[in-house]
């Protein structure tokens, strides 16, 4: 699968969830690695964003460090 298309299918997953339908995120792929930037409004939703795009075939690696989150009091 090319970059393209992987990221095209993550981010086809990601609005057709109920939980992360409402995020807005930008999907990028290199090499089967993801890397999705964006803003979450709680660690709930960094974690359906990594439990749906773990779970696209073609995921090989994931990188969440621009997935912005609320910080922990």
């Amino acid at each position: 699968m090319d970059d393209l298309a992987l990221a095209s299918r993550v981010r086809m997953e990601l609005a057709l969830h109920e939980a992360t339908s409402h995020l807005e995120v930008e999907v990028f792929a290199k090499e089967r690695a993801v890397r999705i930037v964006g803003s979450a409004s709680n660690m709930r939703d960094v974690d359906d964003v990594r439990r749906l795009a773990v779970a696209v075939p073609g995921v090989e690696k994931l990188n969440l460090d621009e997935l912005a989150s609320p910080v922990r009091s």
